[in-house]
Parts: structure tokens; C-alpha cells; sequence
């Protein structure tokens, strides 16, 4: 009798556990339907946003400071936040020795980051833009290398803050590195002050009804600059002729390969016959070189363009493009040309690749972006030649633009651009977010919706759910699934007899 009132307890326990556990989980499943407005509202933004919130894997290989994968044989890392550049074989490091000198950071000759290989080597190389002579000069890309301690055309070492942005060893430690390296050893960049680490504790979230705005343009890709989380793409690997947006990439080619303080004659320039001189030779209409990147990046101007290109000439030059833009990531990009109107192929993940990379590493070019106005004087302080910069959102004074390029249509209407503006979206202040637009019929309309859509629906705060991120392939969980992946009453269960048993 007295077995058969345990036997009886042990049952009535038993329901009341189990009993307990189903109003947990009808409570749990209440509990997150309640909170869904941080999941995708409803079928349609899920379906129609197949890349919300998934990282840039691309770009986080730019910051990471190991050997180069998959590369037997020699290869060097330059590391310019640690300053110090290490020396492998088979991915194993042999030696290290410090960097003593690298391009100022937010200058046009700020080193650039990036996977390069070694392209010549000399035991004394004169640079004609320093006037100096480089000891065991190693060229990795452009106007860039790597040597010893110069010394100016009387044998006397520079001064120490003397720079053209070139990664400058001891000599002694110079000559070791160039008895390493041989034409084409692999040599990866890493670093730099503005470098921004990846957040791992921190995390978008969906809120509000989901509704998503009309958005003409037939590719985009909207990111967080700093994180590279993606936020919203249609089509972001799609190939398509970014026209005049190929103008920051020639901007960007123009500052690490040509010469900025040569001169050029504005009258030979519009007639077409470009001719960038080392010294002046006394031409009332003389500009240097390097103010052509305003009226660039201001109007999309082709004639400034073609003035860079054809210093190296226009083939070397586009050869010069297409080796920056392997070197940054952008494994989706053929540029035809240096122009705007030049045919080029890219995709709109290319380009954000390109904008997080000059907004990082150039930042000089972000600056050129934001200035309203270019004014050049003569030696008499006279006003000679004046640039507006025709970009819609520094004309309308928008205090949250950043920065980027905008190339219009010739309506004035449609067109693309790769733009960077701080909205308030985070618990804690602001976030830079990266719009990149291609081909749009309307693009400030398309701008302007695109704006509204991430301030209305995304918001950035503490980790809380990792499950709400996803894979750009994976299928959106239903509500259940996720409910089903943080309590699984089955494996409760299971639990539970385990505990009776053992008791």
C-alpha cells in the first residue's frame, strides 16, 4: 500500500512537471511573438531584403595583420599600427624589424593599405618627387616603396619627419629585407590610425511595420561603414558600369602614382594636350597638378581625368586601377578606362568595398568630397580659377552627408553615387552608414528613401540575439524555429525522466 502511494506521488509529480513545462512554453512562444517587431515584421521585407544583417567578410580581411594564406614561398607584412615589418617563408615568420617612417595619416601621400607584390628593385634609387636618393629601394605600388634612410643629393640623411609615404627601414635593416625579397615576393599592408576594429558585442535590430519604400534604382547596397554589416542590398553583386563613380577610383590611382606638385597649363588642357612638367616654366595659367583632383571629384570632369592618365599613359595607367582595386578587395571590377564615360565593369559590393577603403585609408579624397569650393590665386593674390562642387547633398548644406561622389545624369535627375552619412540609429549617438546606388531614374529620391527606411526600421544596440543575423543564402528562420532553437521541450523532457530516474 505504502509502495503504491509512492508510485502515485512520483506520477502526480511527474504531470505537474510536465504540465509546467507546457505553460512555459506556451508563455515563451507568447512572450517572443510579443516581441517581434525585432524580427522582420512580415513575409514580404524578408523576402525582398535577402541580405539583412550578415558581415563584409571581404573587408575584414584588409585588417587583419597575419601571413597571407595559401602563398608558399616568401611574402612580407607591414604592419603600421604595430609599425613593424615581418618577413615570411611558407607562412611561417622569420624575422621582424621596425618601421620607422610612413606616409602622415589623411594626406595624399598616407601609405596605402592593401595586398601588393614587389615590382622593382634597386641598391640606390634617386625619387625625382623627394629629390632624394632611397637606399635599397623595393617597389610595391606606384609612387611607394620600401627603403632605407634617404639622403638628399649631398649625402646628408633627411630629416626625420621628412616623408613622401614610402615605408622607410634602417638601411641595415633595408638591405636584409631587399636580400629577401625578389620581383613579385607578395607584400600585405596592414593598419593605419584610422583603422576601425570589427564590434563582436553589438548588433543591428529590425523594428517598426516593415513597409518597404519604392526604390527605382535596380541595385543598391546599404552598410555600416565602421562594422561592415550589411543592412540592405538588392543585387549587390550584379555587374553593371559604375560611369562616373570610376572617378574615385582614378582619383585614388592619381594620388599613389603621378606626381601632385608637377605643373600643368589650363590652356593645354582644354585643347587636350596635357602636359604635367616638373618645373614651371613661368605660364601665367599654370596649376599643380594635384588641384585637378577637385574638379574631378566636384563635376566628373573627364578632361582632369585624362590629365593623370596620360602621365604614365593611359594603358599603364589603367593597369595601375585595375592593380589597386585587387590589392583592396574588389575581385568584381575590370576598369576599361580612367574617364567616367569609359566602359568599366563592377558591382555595387565592388564599390562599397572602394568607399570603406578610401573613407579608411584615403581619407584625404573624403575631404575633397566635402569642400564647397576650390579657389586658385596667382602670385599677385588675384582670383585665377574657381571649382563648385556640384554634388547635391554639400550644395544643400546636409549637415549628416560624410562624404562620397555623386555622378548625375546629364537630366540632372538620375545617376549613382557611393555615400556616407551619420544617422541616428544607435543607442549611444550616430552611425555611419555607406549608400551605395547604381542606375537610378530619381537617385535623391532613392537617397532620401533609402535614408528614412534604415532611421524608421534599424537600430543599433547591445548583443541580445545572435540568431537574428544570417547568412546572405540562408532562409529567414520562421518564429517557431527560433523558438524551437532556444527551448527545446522534447530535449526538457528527456531531462526531466533522467532527473526522476536518478532521484
Amino acid at each position: 500500500m505504502q509502495h503504491r502511494g509512492i508510485s502515485y506521488m512520483k506520477a502526480k509529480h511527474h504531470h505537474t512537471r510536465l504540465y509546467l513545462l507546457l505553460g512555459l512554453w506556451v508563455s515563451f512562444v507568447g512572450l517572443m511573438m510579443a516581441g517581434s517587431l525585432l524580427l522582420p515584421p512580415n513575409k514580404k521585407l524578408a523576402d525582398s531584403s535577402p541580405a539583412l544583417l550578415y558581415n563584409v567578410t571581404r573587408n575584414e580581411e584588409l585588417h587583419q595583420a597575419e601571413a597571407p594564406a595559401l602563398l608558399p614561398g616568401k611574402a612580407m607584412i607591414a604592419d603600421l599600427d604595430q609599425m613593424q615589418l615581418a618577413l615570411y617563408e611558407d607562412n611561417v615568420r622569420t624575422k621582424t624589424f621596425p618601421i620607422l617612417s610612413r606616409g602622415r595619416e589623411g594626406t595624399f601621400w598616407e601609405t596605402p593599405t592593401g595586398k601588393y607584390a614587389i615590382q622593382t628593385k634597386e641598391p640606390k634609387h634617386f625619387s625625382s618627387i623627394g629629390g632624394t636618393w632611397m637606399p635599397y629601394s623595393m617597389q610595391f605600388y606606384g609612387n611607394f616603396f620600401i627603403h632605407g634612410w634617404p639622403t638628399d643629393q649631398n649625402g646628408d640623411n633627411v630629416p626625420t619627419g621628412y616623408s613622401g609615404g614610402c615605408i622607410r627601414l634602417a638601411t641595415s635593416d633595408a638591405r636584409e629585407v631587399y636580400e629577401f625579397a625578389d620581383i613579385g615576393t607578395r607584400i600585405l599592408v596592414t593598419g593605419g590610425e584610422s583603422r576601425t576594429n570589427f564590434a563582436t558585442s553589438s548588433q543591428y535590430y529590425l523594428h517598426g511595420d516593415g513597409k518597404l519604400p519604392d526604390i527605382k534604382s535596380n541595385s543598391f547596397i546599404v552598410a555600416d561603414a565602421d562594422l561592415g554589416k550589411i543592412l540592405w542590398e538588392r543585387r549587390a553583386h550584379e555587374y553593371v558600369n559604375p560611369r562616373g563613380l570610376t572617378l574615385l577610383m582614378t582619383a585614388l590611382t592619381a594620388l599613389e602614382t603621378v606626381d601632385q606638385y608637377k605643373v600643368v597649363r589650363m590652356g593645354e588642357l582644354l585643347l587636350g594636350k596635357t602636359v604635367l612638367r616638373k618645373s614651371s616654366i613661368g605660364a601665367a595659367d599654370e596649376i599643380p597638378a594635384g588641384t585637378l583632383i577637385y574638379p574631378m571629384l566636384f563635376d566628373g570632369n573627364d578632361t582632369a581625368a585624362l590629365a593623370f592618365a596620360r602621365e604614365h599613359g593611359t594603358k599603364r595607367f589603367v593597369a595601375y586601377m585595375n592593380e589597386k582595386a585587387t590589392a583592396v578587395g574588389m575581385n568584381e571590377t575590370q576598369f576599361g578606362g580612367a574617364r567616367g564615360s569609359d566602359e568599366s565593369t563592377t558591382t555595387p559590393y565592388d564599390l562599397l568595398t572602394l568607399l570603406s577603403y578610401v573613407d579608411r585609408s584615403k581619407h584625404f579624397l573624403i575631404d575633397v568630397g566635402l569642400t564647397p569650393l576650390r579657389t586658385l590665386y596667382d602670385s599677385e593674390g588675384e582670383e585665377r580659377y574657381k571649382w563648385t562642387n556640384k554634388n547635391p547633398w554639400v550644395l544643400g548644406g546636409d549637415a549628416a552627408y560624410e562624404g562620397g561622389i555623386a555622378a548625375l545624369n546629364n537630366d540632372g535627375v538620375g545617376g549613382s553615387a557611393m555615400l556616407l552619412f551619420n544617422l541616428p540609429l544607435s543607442e549611444f549617438g550616430d552611425k555611419k552608414i555607406s549608400f551605395v546606388i547604381l542606375d537610378s531614374p530619381n537617385l535623391r529620391e532613392d537617397v532620401s528613401a533609402l535614408r528614412q527606411f534604415v532611421e524608421a526600421h534599424f537600430v543599433y544596440g547591445l548583443l541580445r540575439d545572435t540568431n537574428l543575423t544570417r547568412e546572405p543564402d540562408e532562409a529567414t528562420p520562421s518564429l517557431l524555429e527560433k523558438a524551437e532553437g532556444l527551448i527545446h521541450l522534447e530535449h526538457l523532457l528527456q531531462d526531466d525522466v533522467s532527473y526522476e530516474r536518478d532521484t
